[in-house]
């Protein structure tokens, strides 16, 4: 399960335009993409990673803003709609 979440959030990186926006955001979203509760995507995380669920889309989330900064033109407004 761990595996499956981390390559459904890395398939939405990078962000190529300021017209994308992300459209999986919360653990929710993520547990039904993978046809799984809620819980059970956050304890298998939990277990594994040692991390919540939120806290590894949230930094996922951190280190693509930082990309999108130093490597692209657009502005916070933009980067911020982007992730959401």
């Amino acid at each position: 399960i761990t595996h499956l979440f981390t390559e459904l959030l890395e398939q939405q990186f990078p962000i190529d335009s300021p017209r994308h926006q992300l459209s999986l955001k919360t653990p929710a979203q993520f547990a039904g993409q993978l046809s799984i509760h809620v819980n059970h995507l956050n304890r298998a995380i939990k277990e594994t990673t040692g991390k919540t669920t939120g806290e590894l889309i949230s930094g996922r989330i951190a280190k693509e803003a930082k990309a999108l900064l130093e490597h692209t033109h657009w502005n916070i407004a933009e980067i911020a709609w982007c992730l959401g």
